[in-house]
């Protein structure tokens, strides 16, 4: 699914995306990594559809780096819950330290 905002192609894919390569002056990934089992084969695609001399940004948080305040046992156990259920699945909550 795409379309067009303000000069902007936003698209929501799982796999190859349908568009040719090197066809963007830009590429921008939020939030995406840290859900992947395995986040090289999304980058790839990043890279394949991207301009020479273009320019990629990925924005993926890094659990454990956030500030929460105030911090509560009730917060505190909703972040471990929703840390384990990351991993469990294959994602990775830290995977912003390794972009």
């Amino acid at each position: 699914m795409t379309r067009n905002l303000l000069g902007f192609s936003t698209a929501i894919f799982a796999g190859p995306s349908p568009y040719e390569e090197l066809i963007f002056d830009r590429v921008f990934c939020h939030g995406l990594m840290e859900h992947l089992i395995d986040p090289v084969p999304a980058m790839r695609e990043l890279l394949r559809v991207l301009k020479p001399g273009g320019v990629i940004g990925v924005s993926s948080p890094v659990w454990g780096g956030f500030v929460l305040a105030p911090l509560s046992d009730t917060l505190r156990m909703a972040i471990e819950t929703y840390t384990t259920l990351q991993m469990s699945n294959g994602g990775d909550v830290h995977v912003g330290r390794n972009l």
